[in-house]
């Protein structure tokens, strides 16, 4: 899935071109990226001591209320935001939440099934 960016005057993969699109401190910020014997890399913010949101609840087995309730808040606040940039993220899952330990923050990566906004209903599925 490629989208055209007219800036570069090249094709990207989608999940840059929509990660690269949307700021938020509670989404993964794309850094860079380049190819590599025909692949795309992927440069991205990686906060210090961090891990998914699956692994921080089953390493605990469960998470207390108001840390859970603090993480739903910041990934609901990156969702509005990239609605109000024209993304729909389409993916949210405790595998695409990173948890800064350090910060107590959540933040949203994984744009690999984005899409732009639209006003008429999708008529498609995507995804496994």
């Amino acid at each position: 899935n490629y989208s055209f960016v007219p800036d570069k005057g090249r094709q990207f993969p989608a999940e840059a071109y929509y990660q690269r699109h949307v700021t938020h401190p509670n989404i993964i910020g794309l850094l860079d990226i380049f190819v590599h014997a025909e692949k795309f890399v992927f440069v991205l913010e990686r906060p210090e001591v961090s891990l998914d949101l699956f692994e921080a609840i089953d390493a605990r087995d469960g998470m207390p209320e108001d840390e859970g309730r603090r993480f739903f808040w910041q990934i609901l606040d990156a969702t509005i935001a990239c609605e109000e940039q024209g993304i729909l993220h389409r993916d949210l899952k405790p595998e695409n939440i990173i948890i800064d330990v350090k910060a107590r923050e959540a933040k949203l990566t994984d744009f690999g099934l984005a899409c732009e906004t639209q006003d008429d209903p999708f008529s498609h599925f995507v995804g496994e």
